[in-house]
């Protein structure tokens, strides 16, 4: 009897647990969802825009239509090179959260180069639920100030850990 309830015991632990890890993948990927359309809306409304502009440039300023042509086409671009990163960490199997930060702060658009990385915790140890959220907390910062403070010189993305509390901060010198 002790035999069938303690095996019973862990049959039970192991799918509550295999349960969780699949609402966290469902989360993940709900808000990769989200991220795609965020990153899609915001590409496609700047070609959008940029068409609109090129064709009423086009009437007044034929020899500018060249320029306008091209400014849509980087756009084009850079949406797709977006979409791929995103869909890229849709895909199964990608690495966990901290191994892509590198990744993240190198080629973070608007931003490469001026991005400083200091890691200062021993991210092996987290669980995948704490990579993921450190990971998203950074990509969510650093969208930000890409955002908001594109004349920022410096930004500084500092991950810290104390014992079992994980710190994340991010901070520019933007005015």
């Amino acid at each position: 009897l002790a035999a069938l309830v303690i095996g019973s015991a862990c049959r039970l632990f192991a799918a509550r647990h295999r349960a969780a890890v699949e609402r966290i993948r469902r989360a993940e990927r709900l808000e990769l969802a989200r991220e795609l359309h965020d990153v899609a809306a915001h590409h496609i409304t700047s070609i959008v825009l940029q068409a609109q502009a090129a064709r009423l440039v086009t009437g007044k300023h034929p020899e500018r239509t060249a320029g306008s042509l091209a400014g849509i086409e980087a756009a084009g671009s850079e949406a797709l090179a977006a979409t791929r990163r995103v869909v890229g960490l849709l895909r199964e199997g990608a690495p966990a959260g901290h191994e892509r930060l590198d990744e993240l702060v190198e080629g973070f658009e608007g931003l490469a180069g001026r991005v400083r990385l200091r890691l200062e915790a021993k991210p092996s140890d987290w669980s995948p639920e704490v990579s993921g959220t450190v990971y998203r907390v950074v990509r969510e910062s650093l969208t930000n100030v890409a955002r908001h403070a594109r004349h920022a010189g410096v930004v500084a993305v500092d991950i810290t850990q104390d014992g079992r509390a994980v710190t994340v901060e991010v901070a520019d010198d933007a005015p």
